[in-house]
């Protein structure tokens, strides 16, 4: 598990230390969450507990969620910057779990529903999702019945297919988000074992899927900062020269920290790394 968490990290760019994770129950709990929280992730007695949802607006904090045919959704509010990241099975669908984030957001960050981004992860779709009427009735009750239609199909066995993308893309847009600011992966974890973990597909022998998000930390770098950096460094790499309008920025302007390319001295392509 260290091991995965690791090259996870390596791959998307962060340090596995600044993940934050949920200790999921088929609830709503949901905790704000900061760097105060991060650093425990190969710990057994972690302090997170009974938590399937996480918010954050901090920089560095990545916030992590754990599936094998339920629910990810996950958020992101670019005019507050914040994030939350949520696990929603059959249970935090019926408790409208998509809802209680949206809201949730909107009391710590003051993120108004009309400004979110969300999307509905890899799940289990609907075609394989078959579940008994007493599943069904959970849903009758929380549903407008004009909607039943859109969620599930009767089988003739008495049995029904069960839409959970469809269920949380409603309740998504009855808390007052954009139904354009709502994505669905559609890509079912049953249908698709060679890449995604299936609970229903192992009969239980499986792994976990991993859904993480984050604000990324200010990289960005003053252009005295980059003459200090320069003047440190060895006198057969200094360039003698910087054009910064050549150096690259990132879209607000501001020039990027780790990496700076396409700098030029006397015509040769210099690459140099910004310390933190």
């Amino acid at each position: 598990m260290k091991r995965n968490h690791c090259l996870l990290a390596k791959a998307l760019g962060y340090e596995p230390e600044q993940l934050v994770l949920t200790d999921q129950v088929h609830g709503t709990e949901i905790l704000r969450v900061g760097k105060a929280d991060t650093g425990e992730v190969f710990e057994d007695n972690r302090r997170i507990r009974e938590t399937d949802g996480l918010v954050t607006d901090e920089p560095g904090v990545m916030l992590m969620t754990f599936f094998a045919d339920c629910v990810p959704l996950i958020f992101y509010d670019p005019v507050r910057h914040a994030v939350g990241n949520a696990h929603s099975g059959w249970r935090g669908t019926v408790l409208r779990m998509g809802e209680k984030m949206v809201e949730r957001m909107r009391l710590e960050f003051g993120s108004r529903p009309e400004d979110l981004r969300a999307v509905i992860g890899p799940s289990i779709c609907q075609s394989c999702y078959e579940v008994s009427a007493d599943v069904i009735s959970e849903f009758q009750k929380v549903f407008d019945k004009a909607d039943w239609d859109q969620i599930y199909e009767e089988k003739q066995n008495g049995h029904y297919q069960l839409d959970l993308w469809r269920a949380n893309e409603i309740i998504l847009r009855e808390a007052g988000m954009k139904p354009e600011h709502i994505a669905v992966s559609g890509l079912c974890t049953n249908e698709h074992p060679e890449l995604l973990f299936s609970h229903r597909y192992t009969k239980g022998k499986r792994g976990n899927l991993a859904a993480v998000i984050g604000l990324k930390e200010d990289v960005s770098c003053t252009e005295e900062e980059i003459m200090e950096f320069c003047r440190e460094l060895p006198r057969y790499k200094r360039p003698k020269k910087i054009i910064f309008d050549e150096v690259p920025r990132n879209p607000t302007g501001k020039i990027e920290k780790p990496v700076l390319r396409e700098r030029y001295c006397h015509g040769s392509l210099v690459e140099a790394q910004i310390r933190n």
